[in-house]
């Protein structure tokens, strides 16, 4: 396949892949002396890669007859080379096996760009259901032979002027072939009057000719008593499509025997009605199937053809389809039929979860026989009791096992709905998934295709930008990150990563990571660089763990360049292209130095814990099961700060010195719960002092013969330091863990908040640079509009640098605060003349002074950036005059600032100062989430507090509290 020229029509490529949902594919000819002899693919998309079987390379690497071998021998392949060859697009249904299923897809071949443009769809659902359809119809045919009444379908015949002049056996069963001493066989095919020239004169073919033109069913009687028959039959005669079907019954020996007579007569009653409705319902069948083929032929919709056909053999007195909206939670009205109208409801939607009951959701129709003023299950405000309806029919509709909507049917009389028109109902039912299905699809289609530039033109401004935001995110990382490819040679690195393994700017680049595995002894990995390419790889090593988890997190040693050995926490995991294959890895390695510093004083401590206990013995003691006693030697007494107790010491008893929090695990942890025969235990003890200690409990149960403990023997000693060395070591794990997260958070937001402004500033370049061949008359003032956008975003991006470094400020402790006496009022107007004094809508400040002004000890500068954002915020949130109110009170000064706008969601106010914490009705709104946060940093400063109530819609309120 040719090749793409950058890494940009590359992306570009990938995203088309992604977005286009039918199969594509380019292909150009071969030719061999002048001869079209195979095709070779310059362009396929994945969903061609999905659809095919194949895997992308095998589009690469093989022409279209050896990759399908298959195309020549059907056909396939000369419908190319005709396309080639004729230059006339071509269009076609071909069907494929794939994995014992066959599938259908419908092709289209266009010879485009010096080869041939072919787009591939699978409509193996559409060519199911038409399967289906006439499986449906063969069984109705079968029905039909079994009849014992005569059927025949005939087909008129006629003359080469247009007039009738006969009638042809299109179909018949075997009860006519017997009723005329003939053969099914003997008679398809054949005309009326050739086999039987009596017909004209004893009016059967006048019947069928007034049936056919008129389309008027007809029920008769005659004798026939001509061409060597006679019968004296009962029949029905109606048209279906272009010709007519007639139905009767030999009653020529029932006029010797009265009684049967009438139960023939009878029977041939019920069995043309079955017949006609059978019929009829093929019919209908059929009409939706000729639609769903071929919609633009038919001037009625499929849905609408759907409930005509409904409304004749159910004669209902209303019926409506109803498709859900999955987004909005709506069963959405699709088509009415009120009587024999369509109507068109508006505002006519429900609620989706009201159709979300047994037995609809198993795929069973809901029957109410007997509705009532107030029924259960359906909303009040519908009235259909009220509207005179007294049966309720739903048919859940069923898409590829998908609940995509509800055919409902109402009518006035109760107990309307037979099991037969329930059957009729599920029928038209299923076609009527099929045409929600398909209308989805063509809408989805459609909506594909008007979205489709945009997105890539969207893609196309977020690609330029990836590169520098990329390489800025590496370059300030605190954590080495280092990439590989496949064969773990070093692609990237960033500074923290040469650093912490000490190679100069560029040095790591094109040397392989190599890894020891643990040893016998556990000791950690060792990972390190070398310029050759001969040691085992590190991502061999670890390869089953990625395989598995998909990502290696665990502690290794890296050994730097003049041999030192540094402990990290390693994070590795796969790099994949677009289409899903690994092309290489990324480490992201954290020093712990420090913590490991700090585990291994834990365990000095630890050791010399254990030596304080050997010196001074370990409490022993033993409780008496048989007697209920527990004896204690001196140690323990002196470990819970107690004196010794008589002889009615016991483990009920010491339980109550069990912290309350630790009593079940406590039990869990004794003969009375647990079977084992070895028993552990550390709780918490309260002395009498007041005191907290962790102890911990070593025993053993003695059992009798029969089984039964008897005894329970054990030590005790003191952990608290221990414990609280594990508490501090999991306190610094959780700070690290949170520095992390921030971290990746950090990344996140950056990455959005900086694109933008970016983006904007390369369009307006762009398009100065094509204005700068222009006249100055024209391109003047269209590089002053430009020049203007990009000091904007400039003064954006300078405004969001300037808080990541106030954030760092903040973190680190350097924030410079300078308080003095300020009077508060005038520094509040002075804000509001600086920042938002000429807003380009109009908008002012209200500003409202409540008790008497005094001054107030603060940071002017300080004070002044949290009052600026406070208003920024009320002015980007709102569309009405903020409002800034000042109480001066006795202890302290309240300021309030207050927006009648979107307010904030109920779920995102106890997250709002934290950093980069945004509410999510701001999506489309510029910011970091950094404003907030350092506003109540200041404050905190000034030992004040700001607050915010709000409501979504309603408006909010922030309220800082400053001291006197």
């Amino acid at each position: 396949m040719t090749s793409i020229d950058s890494p940009y029509q590359l992306q570009q490529v990938a995203c088309l892949q992604q977005l286009i949902p039918i199969a594509v594919l380019h292909c150009l000819p071969l030719l061999e002396n002048d001869q079209l002899v195979d095709f070779r693919y310059s362009w396929v998309n994945q969903k061609a890669v999905e659809l095919s079987g194949r895997g992308q390379q095998a589009f690469e690497h093989q022409t279209m007859l050896t990759l399908f071998p298959s195309a020549r021998a059907s056909g396939l392949f000369n419908r190319f080379v005709q396309v080639w060859q004729m230059g006339d697009p071509l269009r076609f249904e071909h069907p494929y096996t794939r994995q014992d299923r066959t599938g259908w897809i419908d092709i289209t071949i266009d010879k485009q760009y010096d080869g041939l443009l072919i787009t591939a769809t699978d409509i193996t659902p559409f060519k199911e259901a038409q399967l289906a359809l006439e499986q449906q119809t063969q069984q109705l045919l079968n029905i039909a032979q079994q009849l014992p009444a005569g059927l025949v379908l005939f087909e008129p015949v006629y003359n080469p002027v247009g007039d009738l002049v006969d009638f042809r056996y299109g179909l018949t069963n075997p009860a006519n072939a017997h009723t005329l001493g003939s053969s099914v066989e003997d008679l398809t095919g054949r005309n009326l009057l050739e086999l039987y020239p009596a017909a004209r004169r004893l009016g059967t073919f006048g019947r069928l000719k007034q049936v056919l033109e008129t389309g008027v069913s007809m029920q008769y009687q005659t004798q026939y008593q001509a061409d060597g028959l006679d019968l004296r039959v009962e029949g029905h005669l109606t048209r279906i499509d272009q010709g007519v079907l007639m139905m009767y019954l030999d009653q020529t020996s029932l006029q010797q025997q009265a009684q049967q007579l009438q139960d023939k007569n009878e029977e041939l009653h019920l069995t043309n009605q079955a017949l006609t409705r059978v019929n009829l319902r093929l019919e209908g069948l059929q009409a939706i199937e000729r639609t769903l083929l071929d919609r633009h032929s038919s001037d009625q919709s499929p849905e609408m053809t759907a409930l005509a056909h409904t409304r004749q053999l159910v004669p209902c007195q209303q019926l409506v389809v109803y498709q859900f909206d999955q987004e909005m939670g709506l069963a959405r009205s699709k088509s009415w039929l009120v009587g024999r109208k369509v109507a068109i409801h508006i505002g006519s939607d429900l609620p989706a979860h009201l159709f979300h009951i047994e037995p609809l959701l198993s795929g069973q129709p809901w029957v109410i026989d007997q509705l009532q003023p107030q029924q259960p299950g359906l909303p009040p405000e519908l009235l259909l009791y009220q509207r005179g309806y007294r049966s309720l029919l739903v048919v859940p509709l069923f898409s590829q096992q998908q609940y995509i909507g509800a055919f409902i049917l109402l009518a006035q009389t109760p107990h309307f709905f037979t099991q037969e028109y329930q059957q009729i109902a599920q029928e038209v039912g299923s076609q009527l998934a099929i045409v929600l299905e398909q209308q989805r699809m063509e809408q989805q289609l459609k909506a594909y295709t008007q979205q489709l530039e945009s997105r890539v033109r969207y893609r196309t401004r977020q690609i330029s930008q990836l590169s520098a935001l990329q390489q800025a995110i590496l370059k300030h990382a605190g954590q080495a990150i280092v990439s590989t490819d496949l064969h773990g040679v070093i692609q990237t690195a960033n500074p923290a990563g040469e650093k912490l393994l000490g190679y100069g700017q560029g040095e790591l680049l094109g040397r392989q990571v190599w890894m020891s595995p643990k040893s016998t002894d556990q000791k950690p990995a060792l990972i390190g660089v070398q310029a050759s390419q001969t040691a085992r790889p590190v991502w061999k090593i670890i390869e089953p763990v990625l395989a598995t988890h998909e990502y290696f997190h665990g502690e290794c040693h890296v050994l730097t360049q003049t041999g030192v050995s540094v402990p990290v926490l390693l994070t590795a995991s796969v790099l994949q292209d677009e289409a899903g294959t690994r092309v290489g890895y990324v480490g992201i390695a954290t020093d712990i130095s420090a913590l490991k510093a700090a585990e291994k004083q834990l365990r000095n401590l630890n050791q010399r814990f254990e030596l304080a206990t050997q010196a001074v013995g370990q409490g022993i003691w033993e409780n008496d099961l048989e007697q209920g006693k527990l004896i204690w030697d001196d140690r323990l007494w002196e470990m819970h700060g107690i004196e010794p107790q008589g002889p009615d010491w016991s483990l009920r008893e010491y339980i109550n010195l069990v912290h309350p929090d630790d009593r079940a695990s406590f039990l869990a942890g004794t003969h009375y719960v647990s079977p084992e025969d070895r028993l552990a235990n550390v709780s918490r003890i309260i002395r009498p002092d007041g005191r907290l200690i962790y102890v911990e409990h070593q025993a053993l149960v003695v059992r009798n013969p029969q089984g039964a403990p008897v005894r329970v023997i054990g030590v005790t000693w003191d952990v608290t330091e221990r414990k609280q060395a594990e508490q501090a070591l999991q306190q610094a794990l959780q700070r690290e863990q949170e520095l992390n997260r921030l971290k990746s958070q950090f990344v996140s937001t950056a990455s959005h908040e900086f694109r933008t402004p970016l983006t904007t500033i390369q369009s307006s370049a762009d398009l100065m640079e094509l204005y700068l061949k222009q006249p100055p008359e024209i391109a003047g003032p269209v590089l002053e509009k430009h020049l203007k956008v990009i000091g904007q975003q400039v003064h954006h991006l300078d405004g969001l640098l300037s808080d990541l470094l106030t954030m760092g400020r903040i973190e680190a402790g350097r924030v410079a605060f300078t308080p003095q006496q300020v009077d508060l009022s005038e520094l509040c107007q002075q804000v509001i003349a600086d920042h938002f004094s000429h807003q380009p809508d109009g908008r002012v400040v209200q500003v409202s002074v409540a008790g008497a002004s005094y001054r107030v000890n603060l940071d002017k500068k300080l004070m002044g950036h949290v009052l600026t954002n406070l208003l920024s915020n009320a002015f980007k949130f709102s569309q009405t005059n903020p409002r800034l109110v000042i109480r001066f009170e006795d202890q302290m000064v309240v300021l309030e600032v207050i927006d009648e706008g979107i307010g904030i969601p109920a779920q995102d106010l106890p997250t709002l100062f934290q950093t980069f914490s945004r509410a999510r009705n701001t999506t489309a709104i510029q910011g970091t989430g950094l404003g907030l946060v350092i506003a109540r940093q200041y404050v905190e400063l000034h030992g004040g507090t700001l607050t915010v109530q709000s409501q979504e819609q309603q408006g909010s309120t922030f309220r800082l509290i400053l001291p006197r």
